[in-house]
């Protein structure tokens, strides 16, 4: 038996995904089998970029013990906006638009970290939620993931 996955990329719980299967593999496939579950861990991503791994591995308290790896070349450059949450997500989010407008990017291209998430209702009043109502409002797909990963 194999279960593969990574909980920290599990984004697909609004669907119904449940990372649990992942974390919890050898405590549920062990009564099923007599067998010894062994992990091992996906040590390099094929999907970021150099710059995005770089940003993520200087920024991110999370990867500090367990950074990430790519092969991939350094790709674009990493925005990252400082500053008041309010101006930061609307700056962001106008500046990503016309991005998008203008063929840069595609809405699969983009991902935004934002910190002290705990809910994606869009009648939160939070500047990630603004961000949300400034992209949706535009025609462009945006989901927040409120998991505390």
């Amino acid at each position: 038996m194999c279960d593969i996955g990574d909980e920290q990329q599990a984004v697909y719980d609004f669907m119904g995904s449940d990372s649990r299967y992942l974390t919890l593999a050898s405590e549920i496939f062990k009564k099923f089998n007599n067998y010894t579950w062994t992990s091992f861990p996906l040590d390099k991503t094929f999907r970021l970029s150099g710059n995005m791994v770089k940003f993520l591995n200087n920024n991110v308290k999370l990867l500090k013990k367990n950074p990430l790896v790519t092969n991939n070349s350094d790709g674009e450059k990493v925005s990252y906006y400082h500053g008041n949450p309010w101006q930061a997500a609307k700056c962001a989010a106008y500046r990503i638009i016309d991005d998008l407008r203008n063929g840069l990017y595609k809405p699969s291209d983009v991902m935004i970290i934002a910190p002290s998430v705990t809910g994606g209702s869009a009648s939160k009043n939070t500047p990630l939620n603004e961000l949300e109502r400034i992209f949706v409002s535009n025609g462009y797909p945006c989901y927040i993931h409120d998991s505390k990963i």
